[in-house]
């Protein structure tokens, strides 16, 4: 009885170590978007009113945003991406005791789930960039260029 307990421990264990490292990339991302994309909007008020002002039309600034959100979600999945395959080799080597080299564990590893993490990362990042670039759409440019 207490073989069947222990095996049902280890596999619980092993899917919450898989779990909350492969959630390092999604987590990193998310809060880099929202951090930076709420700050950037907040920040750039006068900007975007000035490039509205200019003759920028809002679908263009709109765009803008979108494609800030995406580009800060691409280099967060990497970053994510990066450590979390820094701190997963660690562990295999040093706590589990496995002699790996770092090619040898690359070469195992499934190019699939990146992939697909990949698109949800950029899904995330564009929902989430959607009320600052909404935000800037609407802005109105007397409004903006009064903010201070």
């Amino acid at each position: 009885m207490k073989i069947g307990i222990h095996a049902y421990e280890e596999s619980t264990i092993s899917f919450l170590s898989d779990f909350m490292y492969k959630l390092i990339p999604e987590f990193i991302a998310i809060v880099m978007i929202l951090i930076f994309m709420t700050k950037s909007v907040h920040d750039r008020t006068q900007e975007i009113g000035l490039l509205k002002a200019i003759g920028w039309k809002s679908k263009r600034i709109f765009s803008m945003i979108l494609c800030e959100t995406f580009i800060l979600a691409t280099c967060s999945f990497l970053i994510g991406s990066i450590l979390s395959l820094i701190i997963d080799f660690e562990i295999q080597t040093i706590i589990a005791d496995l002699n790996l080299d770092f090619i040898s564990f690359l070469q195992t590893l499934d190019t699939n789930i990146f992939t697909y993490k990949f698109l949800i990362i950029i899904g995330i990042a564009l929902i989430g960039g959607l009320f600052p670039a909404i935000k800037a759409y609407k802005l109105s440019p007397t409004e903006a260029l009064k903010y201070e």
